[in-house]
This record gives C-alpha cells, structure tokens and sequence, in this order.
C-alpha cells in the first residue's frame, strides 16, 4: 500500500473478501491511518470463506460476471493478501 500511495494510485479494501466482493462492501485505505499496518497482527477487512466459482457450471461466465463487478467498482487491479493454497 506504501507504494501505490507514493505512486498515487488509490486504494480500497474489499471486507471479507469475495464475499464483500460480491456485496460490493469496500472501505477506503487512508495511508495517514494504516502506514503501520505491517506491524500488527490480524486483518482490519475480515475473512470469509466464500468461493464465487463454487457450484456454478461456467466458470467461464461467472469469470466474465466478475470482471463486471471490477469494472462497477472501479477496479484496476487485485492484490490479494493472505490466504491458504490447496
């Protein structure tokens, strides 16, 4: 986030992940409150664990339906924190 800001390129959160994706839930990352975010614990957007390619039968289409949603919001790029592998 550090560096966005010195670019001064915009961020926002997206709470509880896809979830809040889906719900169209973003806060704004003001870098005056979160410049030392790196040096806590936890995460101030939340978790959740829902998967928006779950029980669908395109994963092609639910791709192309997202992609909307980015363009709803005004997002130009995701940078995902976090997370497990499977």
């Amino acid at each position: 986030m550090l560096k966005a800001y010195d670019a001064g390129i915009e961020c926002i959160g997206i709470l509880k992940g896809w979830k809040g994706f889906l719900e169209n839930k973003t806060i704004p990352l003001d870098i005056a409150e979160h410049d030392d975010l790196h040096t806590v614990g936890g995460t101030i957007l939340y978790t959740s664990r829902t998967n928006p390619f779950k029980g669908v039968n395109s994963k092609e289409e639910k791709a192309k339906e997202l992609a909307k949603k980015f363009e709803e919001l005004g997002i130009d790029a995701l940078i995902a924190i976090g997370g497990v592998l499977k």
